[in-house]
């Protein structure tokens, strides 16, 4: 759980909540959650990722994506499945990861 007020660098594997401002860059973890008083700076390569503060970067989910209402999402983004609730804001480059012999790029 990250609760900083600033953190900056590389993160590990792990399950990350974030619940202050973050710059960072996170690759194959399993999880990012931005909570309401969340917010991301950077880029993240995970399995899930929720997002219901700001995240602002390179995201790619490869099994699903959740923006909550409250959450803003800006960047480029890659998902498997997405999630859009009502109020949610996302902008940016944002393909689906296609299932094929590419190896999951987006076609």
């Amino acid at each position: 759980v990250l609760g900083f007020s600033w953190l900056s660098g590389c993160m590990p594997k792990t399950e990350t909540v974030v619940e202050g401002e973050v710059e960072a860059d996170l690759n194959d973890s399993r999880t990012i959650e931005v909570s309401r008083s969340g917010a991301f700076k950077g880029s993240a390569a995970v399995d899930t990722a929720i997002i219901a503060g700001t995240f602002d970067g390179q995201l790619t989910a490869r099994n699903r994506l959740v923006v909550h209402g409250t959450g803003r999402l800006t960047g480029k983004v890659r998902y498997g499945q997405i999630e859009i609730e009502s109020g949610a804001e996302v902008s940016g480059d944002v393909q689906k990861i296609e299932s094929d012999d590419s190896g999951g790029v987006p076609r």
